[in-house]
């Protein structure tokens, strides 16, 4: 069906016949004795179809079709391809039987009446499903994901039913339940995998500090899981490189199916260290992948050492110090000032030699500070050590000029007067190393308490980022509130303003946490401590451990003598597993001129690699590092099917339990439910004529027909 419609009214189309023939006739009017009769009225009519063409685009005609489309309802199908799947004993059943009722419940859907879409789930939707080719491989099981997919690629849709083959057992994401309401169907499941608990010891869960450092005691919490055994003795051991550093026997109990356990590791050297625990098997157990397990320790040599100069007590020395015992990498001595004379606890000029940062709160307070300010102004010059500068209303900047130099924000002039100010962000701050937030971060900034602030006037210098500014009685300045500045490889932060307690207490009353204040300061705290690395060609991987299920990728970067990044190098990676044979790789270049590789496959263990690159004149670069791959034995932490998700999951949304025998015959209660029926809906498809170029072609061949007749009768 088809229909012309005009943007102005079709009344001005009636007017468009005579104005035409009007102006064609003026055209030739004085013309009719050059011509015979017939080639005068054919030129004439001619001249009028194109006018009215023309007259006729300015109406803006548009030519609406209608088509008849017909939606099938769809039938997704979603098949657990996780590990666990074949951790049981109905493993070989299914392996067998699965294909051929597929196969039956496919056949019995016609594909005139419905749409059926099979997919494998893991840790989402991981591709199609195909009957003949099973692979239970995924490492992750998160139902929620799959059926979100389901919901996403299916909008728009008529979505009939879904038909979910699994155990239930469900490792990661949120509770399947939420998510029927937002999917709007009938969800139909066929349990798979045993009901029954059988004999099992497992390693459950493991609780440790990530980061250690060496010749420290690390304890190490892990709970040992039992099912089946009662009596029975086993044994836990604990190793590290092969070597068995603690063992424990225990005896399991049915009354105490979960088991704490407490041992401690004291690592000799850094870096990424692997730890295992291994429980020993007892008679009957089938399933021993979750026999052992592994953790992971960062081992540092050292803690970073922070010195904290105060004026005096402030209750922003204690939000500093508790937002640091967060953080295991650093250690903190706070020195302030009791007398002019004297400090609660008293420096020493020796052991300024060892801190690797200073932080000044309302420091320096005046000439009783100039001598201790000095000597770490010498530390900081000598060994480039970064600042953390908070002005107060204490502070004095005229004590000593010399700390001027080592600040990213000084006063022009200054002044003893002080003033509340709130503070906003810069949007510039999202793109600084420091920023690890959501959008909301900002929002609770701004509504943060005030400050007090010194007037001073405040001026930044080069290369100083001001990225918190102050509001002044409701208006927004650009008076500094906190800046960052690195300058000759030293870095510096200035806070102007002393009560930011109060922005750790607000963290509090809005969000019942204080991350927002902890986890900001540590940022900086980091950004401060981490040294620039200038190195002109590194290879790294994004994370130092990856899980089995992990994309392993590595990154390199190839710089030239002004740091601008290389295009067209050749990296080469020889990567040696812990007791294997090392293999090469190449890392291939992206459009930003850096370099990656994507590593598949690697088992469990740590891995050393070796990178190297040759530039135009023969330099060779070298880089070297290494990475963790842990396996994850998450699928077999459970054995025992989940028959009450999957009955809850079909009762919830209106749908039911099969058996995987009745598969075939639940595809004729399918076809029968409301959602199967076809929806006929109707496009409308609209053409806007003077977008096209056939109307321009026909007025061209009207053109020069006109004027082909014209010359043939010897008239230009």
């Amino acid at each position: 069906m088809f229909e012309l419609e005009f943007s102005f009214s079709p009344f001005w189309f009636l007017l468009i016949l005579p104005v035409s023939a009007g102006l064609a006739w003026l055209s030739y009017r004085n013309a009719k004795e050059r011509f015979s009769p017939t080639v005068w009225w054919t030129l004439l009519s001619i001249r009028a179809l194109i006018v009215a063409i023309i007259l006729t685009f300015l109406l803006e005609p548009v030519i609406r079709s209608q088509e008849k489309v017909r939606n099938l309802p769809v039938i997704a199908w979603l098949h657990d391809a996780s590990e666990s799947m074949m951790a049981s004993e109905d493993s070989s059943r299914i392996k067998t039987l699965l294909p051929e009722q597929f196969k039956g419940f496919e056949r019995n859907i016609p594909e005139a009446e419905g749409s059926l879409q099979a997919f494998n789930f893991g840790e989402g939707i991981t591709g199609s499903f195909h009957p003949d080719s099973l692979n239970y491989n995924r490492g992750e099981t998160n139902l929620t994901s799959a059926l979100k997919d389901i919901s996403e690629r299916f909008t728009g849709r008529r979505l009939a039913a879904v038909v979910i083959f699994s155990d239930g057992i469900t490792t990661s994401g949120d509770n399947p339940l939420y998510m029927l309401d937002r999917l709007g169907a009938p969800v139909y499941t066929v349990l798979a995998g045993d009901t029954v608990p059988r004999k099992d010891l497992s390693i459950g869960d493991i609780q440790v500090n990530e980061i250690a450092y060496i010749g420290s005691e690390v304890p190490v919490r892990v709970l040992l899981r039992s099912t089946g055994y009662n009596g029975e003795e086993t044994e836990v051991k604990l190793l590290h490189k092969g070597k068995i550093l603690d063992a424990r026997k225990i005896q399991v109990r049915a009354d105490l199916p979960e088991q704490e356990l407490f041992f401690s590791v004291k690592p000799t050297e850094a870096g990424q260290q692997a730890y295992e625990f291994q429980v020993k098997s007892l008679p009957g157990e089938k399933v021993l992948q979750n026999n052992q397990a592994r953790f992971y320790l960062k081992v540092l040599e050292n803690r970073m050492k922070i010195a904290v100069f105060a004026g005096g007590p402030h209750p922003d020395l204690g939000a500093i110090q508790r937002a640091l015992t967060r953080f295991d990498q650093y250690q903190s001595e706070v020195y302030k000032r009791k007398t002019k004379s004297s400090f609660y606890l008293n420096p020493d000029a020796k052991t300024l030699q060892d801190y690797d940062l200073f932080v000044f709160h309302n420091f320096p307070a005046g000439p009783q500070d100039k001598e201790w300010l000095n000597q770490i102004l010498d530390r900081v010059e000598k060994g480039n050590v970064p600042v953390l500068f908070i002005a107060g209303a204490q502070t004095d900047m005229r004590t000593d000029e010399r700390l001027l130099k080592y600040l990213g924000v000084v006063p022009a002039t200054w002044s003893e007067q002080t003033s509340e100010a709130l503070t906003y962000i810069e949007p510039a701050y999202h793109n600084h190393a420091t920023w690890t937030f959501d959008s909301k971060w900002d929002e609770w900034l701004t509504h943060a308490p005030p400050l007090i602030r010194n007037n001073s006037d405040w001026q930044p210098k080069s290369n100083t980022r001001v990225y918190g500014k102050a509001i002044i009685k409701s208006v927004k300045l650009q008076f500094p509130v906190f800046a960052f500045q690195e300058q000759l490889g030293r870095k510096n932060m200035v806070i102007i303003g002393e009560n930011i307690w109060r922005w750790r207490t607000h963290a509090y009353l809005e969000t019942q946490s204080f991350d927002a204040f902890d986890i900001w300061l540590g940022n900086c705290l980091q950004w401060l401590t981490t040294r620039e690395d200038k190195r002109k060609f590194k290879v790294y991987p994004v994370k130092p451990l990856f899980t089995a299920t992990d994309r392993i990728l590595l990154r390199g970067e190839v710089y030239d003598d002004t740091y601008q990044p290389l295009s067209g190098a050749e990296i080469q990676l020889k990567l040696q597993p812990g007791d294997g044979e090392e293999q090469t790789f190449y890392l291939s270049e992206n459009a930003d001129k850096q370099y990656s590789l994507e590593l598949f496959g690697l088992p469990e263990g740590t891995y050393t690699f070796r990178a190297e690159t040759t530039l135009k004149d023969k330099t060779v670069l070298k880089d070297q590092g290494q990475f963790s791959v842990g396996k994850s034995d998450i699928e077999f932490l459970r054995l025992t099917a989940d028959a009450g998700l999957m009955r809850q999951l079909a009762e919830r949304s209106g749908g039911e339990v099969v058996r995987l025998e009745d598969l075939p015959a639940l595809a004729d209660k399918l076809l029968t439910l409301e959602t199967m029926k076809t929806v006929v809906d109707y496009r409308i498809h609209a053409m806007d004529l003077n977008r096209l170029l056939w109307p321009l072609i026909i007025l061209f061949l009207l053109f020069t027909l006109e004027w082909v007749i014209r010359k043939w009768n010897g008239v230009a």
